[in-house]
């Protein structure tokens, strides 16, 4: 393959990184703002604890900070020993309570779907405590699991949504971006030094903006590093099936997300890096 060929598909995989890139930017302030994480745990520790949902939540293993913000992740543990502890909360907590007598709360539990998932668990115990302890945190874990990848899959479905949004306002259209970088080889290179620079200073970074203001930074970074021909002008839509063909593709390359991008940018750039063989 041509160092110009590969100038050309690192410049196109530049283009949908920084696309990723925005959409993931975007996809994190609309998680934080809604404060979907600590709303997704909640509703899964209520699907699974029922009614002692409320008190595992303000329980202060769970609420380790003294803000009453809801907690975006808890360890699960964590969740077994405060769950079982709001369970035997009628028993006096000098000692670790006896098998026998963590059975007899159980059985007084209003929740059937709870009781009878604890004391399977229990009976599966052989009597010990501490395995009845990392049972029930397995079985937290297995349930989050599931719930995270529910999480996951509208996460991804937001986050290709914000890539249309964006390539339809910035105009990111990988057709004539193709035609540009064909046209014009120095640009090109150019592009692909660019891109590798930018490669390196973003590896390992992510898109993990904590707040507005760096999220709003990092959106300006992801813009400020396309150099290509982006934003609508005169004469754009003059074929308007080959600018929606254009468009669909920079949509659909982006929705694959970040983490793709990085890593197919990495693999073409060190294949330019090596430069050709003698």
């Amino acid at each position: 393959m041509s160092t110009q060929t590969l100038d050309i598909v690192i410049g196109l995989a530049m283009v949908f990184l920084v696309v990723s890139l925005i959409a993931s930017a975007l996809n994190e302030l609309l998680a934080a703002a809604l404060d979907l994480r600590a709303a997704t745990l909640e509703n899964a520790v209520t699907s699974i604890a029922g009614s002692l949902a409320q008190k595992i939540l303000e329980h202060p293993l769970v609420q380790t900070s003294p803000s009453s913000k809801s907690p975006s992740y808890i360890e699960p543990t964590t969740f077994a020993n405060a769950l079982i502890d709001e369970v035997t909360s009628s028993i006096p907590t000098s000692a670790t309570p006896a098998i026998g007598q963590v059975r007899t709360e159980l059985e007084k539990l209003d929740d059937p779907d709870l009781k009878k998932a604890l004391l399977a668990l229990l009976d599966s115990s052989h009597d010990s405590y501490e395995t009845f302890i990392a049972n029930v945190a397995k079985w937290f874990d297995g349930n989050m699991d599931r719930i995270s990848g529910c999480y996951k899959r509208r996460a991804q479905f937001y986050a290709a949504l914000f890539a249309v949004v964006v390539v339809m306002i910035l105009n990111v259209d990988a057709i004539k971006i193709f035609d540009q970088l064909s046209a014009q080889p120095a640009y090109a290179s150019a592009f692909a030094q660019r891109a590798d620079s930018f490669l390196k200073s973003e590896q390992g970074g992510g898109t993990t903006a904590v707040g507005l203001p760096q999220t709003i930074a990092s959106l300006n970074t992801y813009v400020g590093a396309l150099p290509a021909p982006v934003g609508w002008h005169n004469g754009d839509l003059n074929n308007i099936w080959l600018k929606i063909s254009g468009l669909l593709m920079t949509a659909i390359a982006g929705s694959l997300g970040a983490p793709f991008w990085f890593d197919a940018l990495s693999k073409v750039a060190n294949l330019r890096a090596t430069g050709p063989k003698p």
